[in-house]
């Protein structure tokens, strides 16, 4: 089970949201990455969808989760049931490439 968690939107830093702002609290903020894939605007918040094989990139950030569950289990809340968290390679700016939970649209 990945400790990483993969930000595009809403929950990025200095977004002044309160679920962001809970995430910036309890995790440990590792630095820009980017998911390939498409991002979609949608009612009033993006969705990304994740693709493999596409030549575009989702940008974002990723954090280390603490070792707890409680902090995904509420992010996983705000997102709301229309999004599936699923691992997904994300490429840290610093070159790493690192499994992460992302929550894809469905």
């Amino acid at each position: 089970m990945s400790r990483f968690l993969f930000v595009y939107g809403t929950l990025r830093r200095n977004q002044g949201n309160p679920f962001a702002v809970r995430l910036e609290r309890w995790g440990a903020w590792l630095g820009p990455a980017r998911l390939r894939g498409r991002l979609y605007a949608l009612a009033h918040y993006p969705g990304a969808v994740g693709e493999p094989l596409s030549a575009g990139y989702v940008r974002g950030e990723v954090y280390r989760l603490p070792r707890r569950d409680h902090l995904l289990r509420f992010l996983d809340a705000y997102e709301g049931p229309e999004f599936q968290r699923r691992l997904a390679p994300v490429r840290l700016e610093i070159r790493a490439v690192l499994d992460t939970w992302r929550d894809f649209l469905e």
